[in-house]
């Protein structure tokens, strides 16, 4: 069989691949790069750099999804090392080992209101339908989360019960005290118990999860959730939108239409030839109203 090296520059529908990019500038040209239980030998050392570049200098997302044989503790490639929010030492024995028989997903503060963990514009709703999840049965355990890593989502054991309130009906500054202990301490559980974590990366971003059975949120309910969330994951690391422009300019608004008393929001994704995004490119906004400008506004660089 032929040969057909994975590119982003192929028509829609032929997008099917059986090898990777060839050239650093193919790899540069995907804007999500997804990474499963992988051999430590299958991505060379000029692979791996080009995915450094694609995500700390062209503003890409790589997310690597763990799993019992090799990723990430097969991977001693220092680039993965130092991309990935996690902290690892790398080796040869396979994980199949896990903290807990079965652990449900719970939301952190940070995971409640982030895009990737959106299952719901409910607040209350999308906790629901996260710890509500199948249980799932693996996940990878022992690394230390980075400084400046967040946690969307961490594991918690089947059975065991939930954070409750410390304080005492009566309020006494004793069980405030061990409330607010035990807030703190919620943190550092968060961190240890981690199973969806971020980092940024230069002008990208990385993605991490701890665990690789997604699939389960498809128990009785479908394609719904495991599409949403791949496409929340995908559409979060690919940007907004962005409806006009050609290869090196887009433009968009967060909405076609609006009222008089709509806040609009305009983004604009400015590139280079080397498709490197532009920081200062010094974009404006004007609106116009029968020939006649209203308004001029700067942009400010995300």
């Amino acid at each position: 069989p032929s040969v057909i090296a994975a590119s982003a520059s192929r028509p829609f529908g032929e997008a099917e691949a059986t090898a990777l990019p060839v050239t650093s500038s193919e790899w540069q040209r995907f804007d999500v790069i997804i990474l499963g239980d992988i051999k430590p030998g299958a991505l060379s050392e000029r692979d791996w750099s080009a995915i450094r570049e694609a995500v700390t200098l062209r503003g890409a997302m790589l997310v690597c999804v763990a799993g019992p044989r090799y990723m990430p503790h097969g991977h001693s490639s220092e680039i993965l090392q130092d991309l990935l929010p996690v902290s690892y030492t790398p080796g040869t024995a396979a994980r199949f080992d896990t903290p807990e028989t079965a652990f449900n997903i719970q939301l952190t503060g940070t995971g409640r209101d982030h895009p990737v963990t959106s299952q719901s514009t409910s607040r209350a709703l999308n906790e629901e339908l996260w710890s509500g999840f199948q249980p799932m049965r693996w996940r990878f355990s022992g690394a230390k989360l980075k400084e400046t890593a967040e946690v969307l989502a961490y594991a918690h054991p089947v059975g065991s019960p939930g954070l409750t309130s410390a304080i005492s009906p009566d309020g006494s500054p004793g069980s405030v005290e061990a409330a607010i202990e035990q807030l703190a301490n919620q943190k550092n559980i968060e961190a240890d118990n981690a199973v969806i974590s971020t980092i940024r990366s230069g002008l990208g971003k990385v993605l991490m999860l701890h665990f690789d059975q997604t699939w389960r949120f498809r128990y009785g309910a479908g394609d719904t959730y495991h599409h949403r969330f791949w496409g929340q994951v995908t559409r979060w690391g690919a940007g907004p939108n962005l409806r006009s422009g050609n290869e090196l300019v887009r433009l968009g608004t967060d909405r076609l239409s609006y009222t008089p008393d709509d806040p609009i929001e305009v983004t604009a994704k400015v590139l280079d030839k080397e498709r490197r995004p532009i920081t200062n490119a010094g974009v404006e906004v004007e609106i116009w109203k029968d020939g006649e400008r209203l308004r001029k506004q700067k942009l400010s660089y995300r």
